[in-house]
């Protein structure tokens, strides 16, 4: 009988064991999925900065050449 009482407490400490490991493994597929997420989001952030930045240096050119071509005139 005691023999048997072992056997079922070494099993309950498994389940309690894999159960944990299970919790560990949701847990690590909800941060993979939120650093992915975070990942994407960087990188839209990164293209609309591009964007912005290539706008703001043709405005930059546009007035350069304005500001030359105003002051070639006079």
């Amino acid at each position: 009988l005691g023999m048997a009482a072992d056997v079922e407490a070494v099993a309950e400490s498994m389940r309690n064991h894999s159960d944990g490991l299970n919790r560990v493994n949701n847990s690590l597929g909800l941060i993979n999925q939120r650093i992915k997420n975070n990942a994407e989001g960087i990188e839209s952030m990164e293209a609309f900065r591009r964007q912005i930045n290539q706008k703001i240096y043709a405005l930059e050119q546009r007035s350069v050449a304005t500001l030359n071509q105003t002051g070639s005139n006079q």
